[in-house]
């Protein structure tokens, strides 16, 4: 049975992307009150939020089964959108295998563009229960990330006049970037033994025991005692 703050602390976990390691940090949710009301448990995810250097991702409940509002969870956003300066954001949209944006009424779909039109924030749609768009979402996520760090790296190491110097152009005199010959594109190499594995479905009760069964089996996440 859903409840509120399941995640009662910072989870972190790691996974690779384009041979980068990213690490992920799962919050507590959030209430919309005043800082000074906040618990032990809110105040981890402010904390977290104000200061890692990092991409923030703000999940949203169309269907209201969390127990709060669409409107509720915009005010939110906005409430704690000042943490967010010089961060990536994202709005992600998930359980849309149960309301979509377009399933909203026309005055919430404007509100939520609202958010958008900033130009800092860009919306992304998942469903976790399904599975469906949450590597699309994550992707994305690295992609914008990536992206941002190299730019940040490529301007530290450029001078006022745009042209490269100092520890930017050290590095940059000794790399050499190797092409293949008439513009070919190798095909990723998949192992059979790999591709022949019987793919996981939760409802197989032979299916192979993951980390989140044990989890869903012992209380909830995080929990495997």
């Amino acid at each position: 049975q859903p409840y509120a703050f399941t995640t009662k602390s910072l989870f972190c976990g790691h996974f690779d992307y384009k041979y980068l390691r990213f690490q992920c940090i799962d919050t507590p949710g959030i209430l919309d009150h005043p800082l000074e009301e906040m618990s032990t448990i809110e105040m981890q995810s402010i904390t977290a939020l104000a200061h890692l250097r990092s991409a923030v991702m703000y999940f949203m409940d169309l269907s209201e089964q969390c127990g709060y509002s669409v409107e509720a969870q915009i005010n939110l956003f906005a409430s704690i959108k000042p943490l967010f300066s010089n961060k990536l954001v994202f709005l992600v949209i998930n359980k849309i295998d149960i309301t979509k944006v377009e399933d909203l009424d026309a005055e919430t779909q404007e509100k939520l563009q609202g958010l958008l039109k900033s130009g800092e924030v860009e919306m992304l749609q998942l469903s976790c229960n399904t599975q469906e768009g949450v590597q699309d979402v994550k992707n994305a996520v690295c992609e914008r990330l990536i992206a941002e760090r190299v730019s940040q790296k490529l301007n530290a190491g450029t001078t006022s006049s745009g042209a490269i110097g100092g520890r930017l152009a050290d590095v940059m005199s000794r790399i050499h970037v190797a092409t293949p010959m008439g513009g070919q594109t190798l095909q990723t190499f998949i192992p059979e033994g790999v591709k022949n594995l019987k793919k996981y479905d939760k409802t197989d009760p032979e299916r192979r025991r993951l980390a989140r069964d044990v989890e869903e089996e012992q209380g909830g996440a995080g929990v495997f005692n």
